[in-house]
């Protein structure tokens, strides 16, 4: 978790108090994707077990044109947990920045919900 941390820090300037969020995120989305390998199952122990905390689906928001393979996974919160965004802010960056500029690099846009 320290190097994780350092990474997140200087290489993304992401705040210290959002790491272990980032992890568990990240490794949920692992998860899901299938992807095990050399992905710890918890922050502080490879061998550790992590509780289900909801079902999840892939959406996909957006198809490339021109027969493209390229798909982009959007990996981000699906709500607002502190006051510092607003309601429905992650959605809107979603539906009007990502969807839209990656569709028009031509990926197909996909992203994971709760059920």
């Amino acid at each position: 978790m320290k190097y994780l941390g350092n990474t997140l820090q200087k290489e993304f300037d992401l705040a210290s108090e959002t790491h272990e969020e980032f992890s568990r995120i990240f490794r949920e989305d692992c998860k899901y994707l299938g992807i095990t390998s050399g992905v710890p199952t918890s922050a502080g122990d490879a061998t550790g077990q992590e509780s289900e905390t909801g079902a999840s689906r892939t959406l996909t928001l957006a198809e490339a044109g021109d027969s493209s393979n390229l798909t982009a996974f959007v990996i981000m919160p699906f709500v607002e947990r502190e006051k510092t965004h607003p309601s429905g802010f992650f959605a809107e960056v979603l539906r009007s920045l990502i969807t839209p500029a990656a569709k028009e690099s031509n990926f197909t846009v996909k992203t994971a919900t709760r059920q």
